[in-house]
């Protein structure tokens, strides 16, 4: 006798291994499959399960502790009839394989593989075991209908039962003779499908019908192709309900084939997964809004595992520009300690500063970074500790490139300590300018003829005075120049021209010793500049390139039209992006050191010996040039020469002045 309490709303499986944490997994996996898993360590616990009889399916290890391979495979063998066994071993072989089934075993999977098999031959056996089932329902029918008064109460309660039960699991089943073409459906399919069993009789043609239509070629197709070639149907599509509303569908059926290898039948499954799929359009959507933020949020962005032996965290996850930035592919930027991008100093601070994140306070630092080429950059980051349930911590860091930061924070210091020192340069000339006043005018009486004969020797001495006196003067006055605030005459200005017109006082200014070598562009511009400051510019660095070329050379003045981005005028004080007049002066001198370069513009900075320049030549030319929205950089190697480069606006393209 079947007792109709044999049919569960869920199936139930065994699920026998030694290795807690796989075991746990597995059963997690299985209970999102929506079956009832009941683990078991030992294969003593598994067998007692198995004679309970309420085990649908069986999922084994072989290498148990407490019954060799052998003696296993013979308990379980007892079973094989009623329940499916699925071998699930890391030990695989041919022979082993052969032995398993040999003992009646329903499928052999290796740990190691796809966990996506083990669920699919789950789901065929648990159909297999369904089928068997059925085949003994009607069996019991069959057998009953012998026996009308005893067994009618009987197959009621059995066909409620499995209805119930279908219908609890959503789960509804159907069978398909090929040769007839009869198709029968359970009570569930019809609520699954939305159709009246008194309006329509089940058949291939309706379930056609009812499949949505961008989904009807691959249902089709895969029907086909499982009932000429395969022993095994299973998909996954859209139908359509009779009061059209959309329900997502799992067809899974067994093929029946005769001695002659021909398709007799068709018996399966029909479940409901529309709730399913929109669990998974969300975890989808989920996971695009997720990465989207994360590939948005700062310059980059990573997620680093603190939870190393070193104390180093490591680098599990990275937004697309991190490891661009950094130089490096994906495969190269994950896994890698965090140390690996820190610069010197950073990595001695890994720890340090790690222990402090994980504090869980708000951290922030400016670091500098290093790239696979070697080259670094100056780094902001944030970084934040972040908890997820089941695994341990991790730390998640928003990162912000500041070379244009530190950039803007450099010119920003240069232009203070420019008003500075100008402020300090006209106080000092206009005092200076008053004593030398009263000392020229003096000796100039002295000198003169209403002051009379002077004692021999005395008109030398003070004619010294004068001369002395009038080089303060001009140093005043260039002390003056730097210093005022007065706003640059600026009109159209033909570069080229100027050039042009400047050449014979730039020759005189270098001598027979320097060659002189002019590259102008064609259809240049017409700049916007005020033409004596542009003029004085290019005498102090002519002046400046001729004393770089003691023993001779080449000065080479050239012009070009230049466009500039944002990025490429960040470093000029005053100038917007746009057209600019390139003027560039080269040298074949002796060039200059880094060091040397970055204090080029300060006042009062000069290489020269005492007496041989003030250090306002450059300093008063870089001042005049960025007064007109435009910029000066300088290039220069040891021993190679250093170029002067000039940009004059075409457009009026100056900011008001703070």
């Amino acid at each position: 006798m079947i007792d109709a309490d044999l049919s569960p709303a869920r199936q139930r499986i065994l699920l026998l291994d030694d290795e807690e944490d796989l075991r746990d997994t597995i059963a997690m996996i299985l209970e999102a499959e929506e079956f009832d898993v009941i683990t078991c360590g030992t294969a003593m616990s598994a067998i007692e399960q198995l004679d309970d009889g309420m085990i649908d399916v069986a999922v084994v290890d072989l290498r148990l502790p407490d019954l060799d391979e052998s003696a296993l495979l013979e308990r379980l063998s007892e079973f094989s009839d009623t329940v499916p066994l699925i071998i699930h071993t890391g030990y695989s072989s041919y022979e082993s394989a052969k032995e398993a089934i040999n003992w009646g075993a329903f499928a052999y999977v290796e740990k190691a593989g796809d966990p996506g098999e083990l669920i699919r031959h789950v789901h065929r056996a648990v159909h297999r075991h369904l089928v068997q089932r059925t085949l003994k329902l009607e069996e019991a029918v069959a057998s009953r209908t012998r026996e009308l008064e005893k067994s009618n109460e009987s197959l009621r309660r059995m066909q409620a039962d499995l209805s119930r039960a279908q219908q609890i699991a959503k789960v509804g089943s159907f069978s398909w003779k090929v040769a007839t073409g009869e198709v029968t459906w359970s009570d569930q399919t019809y609520r699954i499908f939305g159709v009246d069993p008194n309006e329509s009789k089940p058949s291939f043609e309706l379930a056609k019908s009812l499949t949505h239509p961008e989904d009807l070629e691959y249902w089709s197709r895969t029907v086909a192709n499982a009932v000429e070639n395969g022993n095994w149907f299973e998909c996954e599509y859209r139908a359509v309900k009779g009061d059209g509303s959309i329900v997502w569908i799992r067809n899974e059926a067994e093929i029946y084939r005769n001695e002659k290898g021909e398709t007799v039948g068709l018996f399966g499954t029909v479940q409901d997964i529309t709730e399913r799929k929109k669990a998974e359009e969300r975890l989808k959507s989920s996971v695009k809004r997720f990465h989207a933020l994360f590939e948005q949020a700062g310059d980059y962005c990573m997620i680093l595992d603190p939870n190393t032996e070193d104390g180093i965290p490591i680098i599990v996850d990275a937004s697309q520009s991190a490891y661009t930035l950094h130089g490096y592919s994906r495969d190269e930027f994950i896994g890698r300690p965090v140390a690996d991008v820190d610069d010197e100093d950073g990595r001695k601070l890994v720890k340090t500063r790690t222990k402090q994140i994980m504090t869980g306070k708000p951290f922030y630092v400016e670091n500098v970074h290093v790239r696979k080429d070697g080259s670094s950059f100056p780094v902001a980051v944030h970084a934040n500790r972040i908890d997820i349930e089941g695994e341990g911590p991790l730390i998640f860091t928003t990162e912000y490139d500041i070379t244009g930061k530190r950039a803007l924070e450099q010119t920003l210091r240069h232009s203070q300590k420019m008003e500075a020192i100008g402020q300090l340069a006209a106080g000092v000339a206009h005092e200076f300018n008053n004593l030398l006043c009263g000392i020229l005018c003096n000796v100039d009486f002295l000198l003169s003829d209403d002051f009379g004969a002077l004692p021999s020797g005395l008109r030398d001495v003070l004619e010294d005075v004068q001369r002395s006196g009038r080089r303060g003067a001009s140093l005043t006055k260039q002390l003056l120049t730097f210093s005022r605030q007065k706003s640059p005459e600026v009109a159209p200005l033909d570069v080229t021209q100027l050039v042009c017109d400047l050449e014979r006082i730039i020759r005189q200014m270098l001598g027979s010793s320097v060659d002189l070598e002019t590259r102008f562009a064609d259809g240049l511009p017409v700049a916007k500049a005020d033409r004596g400051k542009v003029e004085q510019a290019i005498i102090n660095l002519v002046r400046n390139a001729s004393d770089a070329m003691p023993d001779g050379g080449v000065l080479t003045v050239e012009t070009s039209r230049e466009n500039l981005n944002e990025q490429q005028v960040s470093s000029f004080e005053r100038a917007n992006p746009g057209t600019f007049v390139r003027l560039s002066i080269h040298d074949s001198g002796h060039g200059m050191t880094p060091e040397i370069q970055k204090r080029i513009f300060e006042p009062f900075f000069t290489t020269k010996p005492i007496g041989h320049g003030t250090g306002l030549g450059l300093s008063t030319a870089f001042a005049d040039i960025t007064h007109m929205s435009g910029g000066l950089e300088v290039e220069s190697k040891v021993d190679r020469g250093t170029s002067f480069h000039v940009y004059l606006p075409v457009e009026s393209t100056r900011r008001s002045t703070p």
